[in-house]
């Protein structure tokens, strides 16, 4: 699956001539809202850089990030040390339902969820 194939994706079509496969990202935030059943998070594209970014954004950038709403959240499961790391991330859509699966050597995470939303990408230097 690419992340042109989730709904909101519109400006990564707009960003890049091939948009990239959702595989390895750098996790950067996961939150959850327990009240309304809802995940957000951020994640780091950095080895897949837009080719066609608009001229406002510039060209000395070196991370591309990207985020995922997830609402109406069901069977989450988390296992591992919370930090910030490299892993792959699997989505899957099946039956109108969403499955969302991030590995790594540090955490592990996987839910169910009704509806996602793709927010940016939006680009940025990191030392």
């Amino acid at each position: 699956m690419r992340w042109s194939d989730l709904p909101g994706s519109e400006l990564m079509s707009r960003v890049y001539s091939i948009v990239p496969e959702i595989s390895e990202v750098s996790l950067m935030r996961l939150s959850l809202e327990l009240i309304d059943g809802k995940a957000m998070l951020d994640f780091d594209l950095s080895s897949d850089l837009p080719d066609k970014a608009p001229v406002k954004w510039g060209a000395n950038y070196n991370r591309c990030r990207i985020g995922l709403g997830c609402y109406v959240v069901s069977q989450f499961s988390m296992t591992g040390d919370f930090h910030s790391c490299n892993g792959t991330l699997n989505i899957s859509h099946i039956n109108e339902c969403y499955f969302i699966v991030f590995s790594s050597e540090m955490i592990n995470f996987s839910f169910e969820c009704k509806v996602v939303h793709v927010t940016g990408p939006s680009v940025y230097t990191s030392c």
